[in-house]
């Protein structure tokens, strides 16, 4: 608690001695913080009738894990397993052991579960089953999380290559030496972006590995371990350094700069701490939101001025999600909030106190991974302690509006989930991924599963007769329900 308090203190005298400064330029342009709105965390009302499915315990030896959704199982690391339980009971379906896997999560397409080890492979894992199909060899460890797009795998290693295999067989297409890569990919639109080795974002042609630009910036970039997001021209990215920077998605050419904290980049002993920006930028509307300094930072997307501000007083590295106008967030304290993305409201989802608690007093962090949202139940998992299914209450209850879909790219599910637009007929699911890239239909038990098509900013289903028609940006679109026959 002592720990914490200093922290706390510690947080506060550094936005008060940095936060009125004027920034310097850098770069292009430094964007200044004329903060329209700051609002402090009290202490959160709690968000009425939640209730705890289950919880399954997590070794304390676990790395991080986003948790994954498949059908009916939900896959995690405990120890050095990976494991496959049952999405409703928490039961455990199957394990393989790994040879450590720290940041590279499995992604899963077509029933193939892929990650990357310590051991320098490239794994793939019948879905289902957890039997082995391929594995590849690289020459160094694998900390990068793996894209999986048209049936190709993408994937960094220690080893300076980005490589593109073959999703069925692991059969190498292209590598490309880029430098020591640590982070995730983002594919959209044929283009890989990335940020690799410290100091460069790349843009890449996925069909062939070329390069299409590169960016030197001249303050160091931290290692994260997340990937970008896109709003309309702009590719964005957050630092360990503070910045939050947006470049020109097609030149590379920087189009803004913010910074959260005021400090001296140049000098080492200012250490990174807690204006690292470690979780994923996400958008709202026409905002981006980055995580820094304690504080949620909501900025214009196409200027990088700042809009409003939330102080967490805590270092916040959790991945958010959001559905609807509600913001899911894990706190460093082993808690989960939901956000309310219009008032700025705070509520406290969900907290094993009699877990917690004791970690809490020694002044230690509860580090917690990305929640994952399906229906109305939330799956949260606390790095050496559960990985927990939440009943959440009716959306009614959160007195929420409904956004409408805007023209925004950010980190793809293949999961219905974060206000993902649906239609069911008969035994079908229709419905957009998370954040636009696909349109899948999903039998309702959960037995079959179809990508039917790829865009970029895809929204509203409408079905007729025997064909899907949605919107791509402000392109109207059809295509026949087997995924045949798309027209514009």
């Amino acid at each position: 608690m002592k720990k914490y308090t200093m922290y706390c203190v510690l947080s506060l005298l550094i936005f008060s001695l940095f936060g009125c400064v004027k920034p310097k330029p850098v770069g292009n342009q430094v964007v200044e913080k004329s903060v329209e709105e700051k609002i402090s965390l009290k202490a959160p009302n709690q968000l009425p009738n939640v209730k705890l499915l289950w919880k399954y315990k997590i070794d304390e030896t676990s790395q991080v894990c986003d948790p994954v959704v498949y059908k009916n199982l939900i896959y995690t690391i405990n120890g050095n397993n990976l494991v496959a339980l049952d999405i409703y009971s928490g039961k455990e379906i199957w394990k393989v052991q790994t040879n450590s896997i720290e940041g590279s999560y499995p992604t899963i397409s077509n029933n193939i579960l892929v990650f990357g080890s310590y051991d320098t492979y490239v794994y793939a894992l019948n879905a289902t089953t957890g039997d082995l199909l391929w594995k590849f060899k690289t020459k160094e460890d694998i900390h990068s999380k793996s894209w999986i797009e048209k049936g190709v795998v993408y994937i960094g290693s220690d080893d300076g290559h980005l490589y593109a295999l073959e999703l069925l067989t692991g059969k190498l297409i292209w590598k490309q030496s880029l430098g020591r890569i640590q982070n995730e990919p983002l594919v959209i639109e044929d283009t890989i972006f990335m940020y690799v080795d410290y100091n460069k974002f790349f843009s890449i042609d996925a069909k062939t590995g070329k390069i299409n630009w590169t960016k030197d910036i001249k303050h160091r970039f931290g290692y994260t371990g997340k990937k970008p997001v896109i709003v309309n021209n702009a590719v964005i990215y957050g630092c360990d350094n503070g910045y939050c920077y947006a470049f020109d998605r097609m030149t590379g050419e920087i189009l803004w700069i913010y910074k959260t904290v005021d400090l001296d980049l140049e000098k080492e002993e200012e250490g990174i701490g807690l204006r690292a920006i470690l979780a994923e930028p996400v958008v709202y509307k026409k905002s981006v939101i980055i995580f820094s300094d304690g504080s949620i930072h909501a900025l214009d997307s196409s200027n990088g001025k700042l809009l409003w501000q939330i102080n967490m007083d805590q270092p916040l590295e959790s991945d958010p999600i959001i559905y609807d106008d509600t913001m899911y967030l894990g706190g460093n304290d082993g808690r989960l909030y939901a956000i309310n993305l219009l008032d700025h409201s705070i509520k406290l989802v969900f907290d094993d106190y009699e877990v917690n608690e004791p970690i809490r007093r020694e002044g230690k962090d509860i580090r917690t991974d990305k929640p994952l949202l399906i229906g109305t139940t939330i799956y949260f998992r606390t790095w050496d302690t559960y990985l927990y299914a939440i009943q959440l209450p009716d959306i009614k209850t959160l007195n929420l509006k409904t956004t409408k879909p805007e023209n925004t790219i950010t980190q793809r599910n293949a999961n219905f989930m974060n206000g993902s637009i649906l239609v069911k007929e008969q035994d079908w699911i229709y419905y957009i991924s998370s954040w636009g890239y696909g349109l899948y239909k999903m039998k309702v038990d959960g037995s079959e599963y179809v990508n039917l098509a790829t865009g970029s900013s895809l929204s509203h289903i409408i079905l007729s007769g025997d064909r899907v028609y949605y919107f791509d940006h402000f392109n109207l679109l059809s295509i026949k329900k087997d995924g045949t026959d798309k027209k514009k």
